[in-house]
This record gives structure tokens, sequence and C-alpha cells, in this order.
């Protein structure tokens, strides 16, 4: 797991990477944290019925894609996690993930889909198992 934080530039990921698309992105692939549930937890809500992975690919690569997803993935560590914490007056060390299916179809299955969510089920199941 260190030698992939420091090939992927995990640790710097934060400062380093400006992942300017992020608006078209979410206009194609809609998510995001909003407010923290009853135990303070982060919410993170995906709207997956609202995608469209083919126009996403138009506006970002999947090697992008996923230094953002990463980069995600480390400010709720380094950021969300200790302010909720500090808000919650107890430790906080996990997020509530909503995925909205609603207009979940065929339409969403796309290969370009499938390569994106391959991608990322690898990067979450290997190095952010929690």
């Amino acid at each position: 797991m260190l030698k992939w934080r420091n090939e992927f530039g995990a640790d710097q990921i934060i400062q380093d990477f400006n992942f300017n698309e992020l608006d078209q992105v979410t206009m194609y692939y809609p998510q995001g944290y909003h407010g923290v549930d009853k135990n303070g937890r982060p919410i993170y809500i995906e709207r997956l019925g609202k995608a469209h992975p083919g126009k996403l690919m138009d506006v970002t690569t999947i090697d992008r894609y996923l230094k953002y997803h990463v980069q995600e993935f480390e400010k709720a560590l380094q950021q969300k996690l200790p302010a909720c914490s500090i808000a919650a007056k107890r430790r906080v060390t996990t997020t509530t993930t909503i995925l909205d299916a609603d207009g979940l179809g065929m339409k969403n299955f796309s290969p370009a889909a499938a390569n994106l969510l391959s991608s990322i089920a690898k990067v979450d199941c290997s190095y952010y198992p929690e």
C-alpha cells in the first residue's frame, strides 16, 4: 500500500492535482458530499440514474477521474472526518453513502461506464477498503 501511495502520489494529491473539469464532470456524473447523518458522519451521494458515462468521458479521462476520486478520499480522511469528529465530540471514522438509483437503466451501463467502475472499484477495494 505504501508503494502504491508513493507511485500514485496519494500523499500530495490534495495539493498537487487540479481537477479543472469538476463542474462539467458533476453535470454528467452528479455526486458529492452533502451534510452529515444523525451520527455525525459525512453523507456522500451519487445520483447514478443521472449519470451519462459517454459524455463524462468526453470531458475527462479515466486516469484523471481516478486521481480526482483518490483526491476526494484523501480529503475525506484528512479534512472531513476530523472536522466531523470535532463537531460530534467523538471519533468519526466512516461516511454514509447514498446511491440514488432513480432513473438507472441500460443507458448507464456502457463500455465507458464499465471501464470507469472497474477502475474505481480496483482502487477502492485495494487501497481504501474501509
